[in-house]
């Protein structure tokens, strides 16, 4: 039987907005894709600056990722964008910081 399944890749900084709220959002992963049709892999940030989430991404692309989602904030967003720079591969946001200035001018909730 073939996997039908198409593979996700969520760069989740925990640290983003409230702290609260991470345990929330994990839990929220979790009940969603295995519902989907998405096979999961969820990277969690440190939120350190140079930690290297476009290398990251990059190389989950070159994995055969189909989708990968940002979800965090501004910095987590910038990150992941960089990294799909020359790719084909389409990003999600899942905004998740305090500013989250690009989703509030795209009109993202």
């Amino acid at each position: 039987m073939e996997n039908s399944s198409q593979k996700v890749f969520v760069v989740f900084n925990p640290s983003a907005g409230k702290e609260a709220q991470a345990a929330e959002i994990r839990a929220a992963l979790a009940r969603h894709f295995p519902a989907s049709q998405w096979a999961p892999e969820i990277y969690e940030t440190t939120g350190q600056a140079g930690e290297g989430v476009a290398a990251i991404c990059r190389a989950a692309c070159a994995r055969g990722t189909s989708l990968v989602i940002s979800a965090g904030g501004d910095g987590t967003l910038i990150g992941v964008a960089n990294g799909l720079v020359h790719s084909s591969v389409p990003l999600g946001i899942l905004p998740l910081g305090t500013g989250n200035d690009l989703a509030r001018a795209r009109l993202i909730p």
